[in-house]
């Protein structure tokens, strides 16, 4: 297959080929409601949703949902015309999602973490976006598996993962930072107008 990685070394020990050959599709339907773990696809990842109080559309009927292990993918390339919604995630524990949402197993060649960022990258460029362009609005699983996929050693794709974990934790915890500098901020403001009426003898 044509390297389409040009940022790959040529004399890296990389393996390019398309999904397939690292992941499987398999879907499992929760038949008599046997998990009831709900979890949902989010901006914040894969969180836990309450199956007596979810959050957003519910179903008629959890034994439609498909049942997730632990360290899957999930991908919900549905209506892909809105760019500002959530497409990928990694599972962090057995759970139930939408019958509506595409499953991938990675094979043991493939370090989860490492995969679940390769395709968070493709997201952030709104690969999934550009290819349901026109009169498709989504993409199958079929589609998400005839991707390329750039494989390293297992020691490399552990290598990647673990510096774009720790890169990713140390961006958010600047931003928390940031949003407490400025709330804080926001405090001292109000503090000051206050403070400046009640000097000027204006009470409520």
């Amino acid at each position: 297959m044509e390297n389409s990685f040009p940022w790959v070394p040529e004399n890296a020990n990389w393996e390019i080929a398309k999904g397939k050959r690292f992941f499987a599709n398999v879907k499992i339907p929760n038949v008599n409601v046997i998990e009831s773990n709900v979890l949902s696809l989010t901006l914040r990842g894969v969180v836990r949703n309450n199956m007596d109080k979810p959050e957003g559309l519910v179903p008629a009927d959890y034994s439609t949902y498909q049942i997730f292990e632990k360290d899957d993918l999930v991908f919900k390339l549905i209506d892909l015309e809105n760019i500002r919604t959530s497409r990928v995630g990694i599972v962090p524990e057995r759970g139930i999602m939408s019958s509506a949402y595409i499953r991938l197993i990675p094979s043991k060649e493939i370090y989860p973490k490492y995969a679940y960022w390769w395709f968070y990258n493709l997201w952030c460029q709104n690969v999934f976006n550009a290819l349901g362009d026109g009169v498709r609005a989504n993409l199958s699983s079929d589609d998400l598996l005839e991707l390329p996929f750039p494989k390293p050693p297992m020691d490399e794709q552990e290598r990647i993962a673990s510096e774009l974990d720790s890169q990713i934790e140390e961006i958010n915890n600047k931003i928390n930072e940031q949003q407490e500098i400025t709330r804080l901020m926001g405090e001292l403001r109000a503090a000051l107008i206050t403070e400046k009426f009640s000097d000027s003898g204006i009470t409520k």
